[in-house]
């Protein structure tokens, strides 16, 4: 009997080795960034999803089969699969992101739209509680934390909208997501601000019959850093510290965030099941078939932390997220 190597194990071990290597310092990301775009000025967000999807040719042809071809998107997934064990879930999920598939669902910018004008001319002549007029379309608008009345609860929901809807209402073909170097506070961020989009987006959100849309919440993140003695800050499960300029707080989040993706990640068979996940400051998002394992991965969880799941949108009382 012929035993037939496994490409996808194999690809994804020399895929590993490149992104530990790339993603080292911020100069050897601008190394490989400026091999493909050397016209262009360095930048952590734009065109990553095309140089990362080269890489993973790269490696593809140099440990796949012996005819040089590129991985089809099933291909992709199967060594996605295979590299989850191999990156910690910093690096993993910046990988990840970049390269999983977008299919199935789409936010429906038209609507969007429509949308807009209308709290436009709702907010024309409202003035809120607090004695003065805030207009939720103002550049600066912002949340208001102290909110008491039904009104100020209305304004906090209404401006989440806005912000998503300006999002949506320009939403386009396949973000690039940004990428941080071992060691740096990985921002969730991308070239078309999907990961910003707050709850005030979700019912505009379209999926194919078979798929769901879920979301992952929690009230507020554990701590999961460990102050080091030269001021760094460590994390479990990755062998590396990183240095935070904020104390720690953001750099928490962030972490916490993507550790609940690159779970997702590793209880739902993405060759399986369609799957698409976006971790967010508070959040998690997650389009699949009806996922079990996620609801088992959340159960687990919520014994010791305050986390929940949610099928269709995020919950009103996580306005502020």
């Amino acid at each position: 009997m012929t035993t037939h190597p496994d490409y996808h194990q194999a690809t994804a071990s020399k895929f590993a080795e490149q992104i530990n290597s790339t993603f080292s310092t911020e100069e050897s990301l601008k190394t490989l960034f400026e091999s493909y775009f050397p016209g262009l000025p360095f930048d952590r967000t734009d065109h990553w999803n095309g140089i990362l999807n080269r890489e993973i040719t790269k490696a593809w042809q140099e440990a796949g089969p012996a005819v040089k071809t590129n991985p089809t998107m099933t291909d992709i997934l199967k060594i996605l699969k295979a590299l989850h064990p191999l990156l910690d879930y910093n690096l993993y999920t910046q990988v990840a992101l970049n390269l999983q598939s977008f299919t199935g669902f789409a936010y429906q910018s038209g609507d969007a739209t429509k949308e807009l004008e209308h709290l436009r001319h709702k907010w024309v002549d409202r003035t809120l509680s607090s004695s003065y007029i805030q207009d939720p379309f103002e550049p600066k608008a912002k949340m208001m934390k102290e909110a008491n009345t039904d009104l100020d609860f209305e304004y906090n929901s209404d401006l989440s909208a806005i912000k998503a809807l300006r999002i949506i209402a320009n939403f386009g073909p396949l973000s690039s997501f940004r990428v941080s170097p071992k060691g740096s506070t990985p921002a969730i961020a991308d070239s078309k601000n999907i990961s910003m989009i707050g709850i005030g987006g979700d019912r505009f959100i379209k999926t194919l019959p078979n798929l769901k849309v879920h979301y992952i919440t929690w009230e507020s993140a554990p701590n999961i850093l460990t102050l080091q003695p030269d001021g760094s800050f460590s994390a479990q499960n990755i062998p590396y510290n990183f240095v935070s300029k904020s104390g720690g707080q953001i750099l928490n989040e962030v972490l916490f965030s993507r550790w609940l993706a690159y779970r997702v990640y590793g209880v739902v068979d993405m060759v399986q099941k369609p799957l698409t996940v976006i971790p967010r400051m508070n959040s998690v998002m997650i389009v699949s078939t009806h996922v079990p394992e996620v609801e088992e991965f959340v159960k687990d969880l919520r014994a010791s932390q305050r986390i929940f799941l949610h099928e269709g949108a995020r919950p009103a009382n996580a306005i502020l997220s």
